[in-house]
């Protein structure tokens, strides 16, 4: 791996990006200890930039920091996760209704290509491909919507959704990438009730997912407790 030092971001926010991508991808997970010696080392730095990254990302809710007992990567609490989707739920329901109302032929050409590269992924069981395209389509989805405030809000949305979107995307796959065709059918249908109602009960099925495993992962904690 090339020393992130020789980047010519700030060093510290290339530390946070390249540590902020293994959590996105699942590579380290909820509760995982984040050993500064160990990360400098992998990265090709020294200790103090992956102390600031890590400052950033705390801030960022990915990370917890306790004094003498060090960082850990950050959990998500069902409460939180009920917020976070509520939000995307709105913003993306209202992007679909306003797609299927303006129907652009290059939005909807963008959402072909992501839907036509999804299905190839799933076809080769290609499962961590899909998190990128998963994001990928609801970010076409939101340009479609011709609202350009609302694209940059999609488009915006803090990483920390985007965590929680991709640790359900590949288990996920098979059901979610049906869905997204459903949801560009009826976008070239012109239905606005029903592109925003399928669009919303895409992003709840996420979240009623990622409340289960939250729950599956609190019970095998108390049963391992026990023990």
């Amino acid at each position: 791996m090339e020393a992130l030092g020789k980047r010519h971001r700030s060093l510290r926010a290339s530390v946070a990006d390249e540590i902020r991508s293994w959590i996105l991808a699942g590579t380290i997970e909820p509760g995982d200890r984040l050993v500064e010696d160990e990360l400098a080392s992998k990265l090709g730095v020294s200790r103090m930039p992956v102390r600031e990254a890590l400052s950033l990302l705390e801030a960022e809710g990915f990370v917890d920091l306790v004094p003498r007992r060090g960082a850990s990567v950050a959990s998500v609490s069902p409460e939180e996760a009920v917020e976070l989707f509520e939000v995307r739920s709105i913003l993306e329901g209202l992007a679909a209704r306003l797609a299927a109302r303006r129907r652009l032929p290059e939005s909807l050409g963008s959402l072909k290509e992501v839907l036509a590269s999804g299905r190839r992924a799933v076809k080769a069981g290609d499962r961590d491909a899909m998190p990128e395209l998963h994001q990928a389509f609801h970010v076409a989805l939101a340009e479609a919507s011709g609202n350009q405030y609302l694209y940059e809000l999609v488009a915006n949305l803090p990483a920390k959704i985007e965590w929680i979107f991709n640790t359900q995307v590949r288990a996920r796959a098979p059901v979610s990438w049906p869905e997204h065709v459903r949801i560009l059918e009826v976008i070239r249908e012109g239905d606005e009730d029903q592109a925003e109602a399928i669009t919303r009960a895409h992003v709840e099925d996420s979240a009623r997912a990622f409340l289960d495993m939250l729950e599956q992962r609190s019970a095998t904690r108390r049963v391992s407790k026990r023990r």
